[in-house]
């Protein structure tokens, strides 16, 4: 049976086989899920039930419909999406993400090299087999190591970066004032900072939205906690936030302090780098990370320990779902309450995401993506799944695209399941971009084979060439992307 969709020459939908007896979807329906870690003085706790566990939402106890439970053993390898030979995927097949963010741009020279060193000391003891990936945060963000199981790659990549100027933002740049030039980073530097860092976590939510099992950001900087973190609670995205201040020697500054004192500098006065309330940071970097379910460090030699946590808490948390009442979808946040029987006699940490918003028609994006966002992303947007397997059709360069329609919102309409979906192809060679706009319609049938299947479909192109497909979601503003290399000759 042919998918009912109108859409133009550019995408050549497949055909979508006949399946008897289909279950009827309720599209509105929404689930909540909420991960929880539990964890006694001992380290994590396993061997929870689902009777173990009350869940609120808005004080309201609700019927744990969907329960998980955990395991301190490393989870088993992730099932194979069996892809056919030369085929890629932008989700990648691994049962949790762990992100190494290294905040250049928000940390001082001083605190860089303080966390490089204790960042080596980690990679070269942490066991193989442990899923991440080393990013970098200055003017631009920079994948050093995308995901691996390997701690030699992931430390080779790591020596090969050193820190840089402690000035990222040029002092001279034609929008700061003279209050921006004579400081270190004044007020127009420091939005711009702040702009930067909320792009990046923007880029980091949409490449991580879609990865299967628990996802965790390690954010390593003098502030872990500023602009974007608002991103990561509704992608279930948790954070392990590290201040890299050191301990001990004051660094650069008192070097520069005492040689001028000294007399070998002489007419220097070293730039002013205040800690500001300490006491202040800690809180807020521990309170920022709590509210997305993670937990807060106040140390760069602590990077192994946020590590560990992190590890430890993708292979012991549990999930608990629960299906909210339809006159409780409201369009506000709603406080989510986790407790655990009494009867065991033990004291408990329990840390999960503290609320979630209420959304009554489609599932809000933490951060909408446009296109021209996307195409900017150095990393692949994963909230809508995709599949290519490029190929070759009576000599013509052609690629074949899957649509995981699980990940697009669709309406109820005429006893019909509707969705706008947007699908652009970015190629290197011609230098273009063409986007269509499908149309989907399905029947209770179509829609149960369209979802089993995915949407597939070809597109030809006129030359062998690079090309970024990106497929976006009307309703939610969700995208998926995946870049295309031709095989070579």
């Amino acid at each position: 049976m042919r998918a009912r969709a109108i859409i133009a020459a550019l995408f050549v939908l497949g055909t979508l086989a006949a399946q008897t007896q289909p279950p009827v979807f309720r599209s509105g329906t929404r689930l909540v899920e909420v991960e929880v870690v539990v964890r006694d003085k001992k380290g994590p706790v396993t061997g929870l039930t689902r009777e173990d566990f009350t869940l609120l939402d808005q004080g309201k106890p609700q019927p744990i419909a969907v329960f998980m439970g955990a395991a301190v053993t490393s989870p088993p390898p992730a099932k194979s999406s069996a892809l056919p030979p030369g085929a890629i995927s932008n989700r990648a097949n691994m049962t949790s993400a762990t992100v190494l963010l290294f905040d250049q741009l928000n940390t001082m020279l001083e605190n860089q090299g303080y966390a490089r060193k204790a960042m080596l000391k980690l990679l070269e003891a942490t066991p193989p087999g442990q899923q991440i990936a080393i990013y970098l945060l200055g003017k631009h963000l920079t994948v050093i190591q995308d995901f691996t199981g390997s701690p030699e790659t992931l430390a080779s990549a790591v020596r090969k970066w050193s820190p840089n100027s402690l000035y990222l933002l040029m002092q001279d740049d034609e929008n700061m004032d003279e209050v921006d030039r004579s400081s270190q980073c004044g007020p127009i530097c420091q939005q711009i900072r702040n702009d930067m860092t909320k792009e990046a976590l923007g880029k980091i939510t949409q490449h991580l939205a879609g990865m299967p099992g628990r996802k965790s950001l390690i954010w390593l900087s003098d502030n872990p906690h500023g602009p974007g973190t608002q991103f990561l609670a509704p992608a279930d995205i948790h954070l392990y936030s590290v201040l890299t201040r050191g301990v001990g020697s004051p660094g650069v500054n008192a070097w520069m302090r005492d040689t001028r004192e000294k007399g070998g500098m002489p007419g220097f006065t070293p730039i002013a780098l205040p800690m500001g309330d300490d006491i202040g940071r800690q809180r807020a970097n521990s309170e920022i990370a709590a509210a997305t379910g993670g937990a807060g460090f106040t140390d760069s030699r602590d990077i192994s320990l946020a590590v560990q946590r992190a590890i430890e808490d993708a292979t012991s948390s549990y999930t608990l779902g629960f299906y909210p009442d339809g006159d409780s979808l409201d369009n506000k946040f709603h406080a989510l309450t986790v407790r655990l029987d009494k009867k065991r006699g033990r004291t408990l940490e329990v840390r999960y995401r503290p609320g979630y918003f209420a959304a009554a028609n489609v599932h809000p994006s933490s951060a909408p993506a446009s296109l021209d966002a996307v195409l900017a992303n150095p990393l692949d947007a994963t909230a809508i799944g995709l599949t290519a397997l490029p190929g070759s059709s009576n000599g013509n360069y052609q690629v074949t695209l899957t649509v995981d329609l699980h990940d697009v919102h669709f309406e109820t309409q005429d006893n019909r399941h509707a969705a706008m979906l947007s699908l652009s192809f970015a190629t290197d060679t011609p230098r273009q971009i063409e986007t269509e706009q499908l149309k989907l319609s399905f029947t209770d049938a179509e829609f149960a084979v369209a979802r089993e299947n995915g949407l597939i479909g070809t597109r030809t192109f006129p030359q062998k060439s690079p090309v970024r497909i990106i497929a976006r979601d009307a309703a939610t503003g969700i995208a998926g992307s995946i870049r295309v290399v031709p095989p070579a000759q």
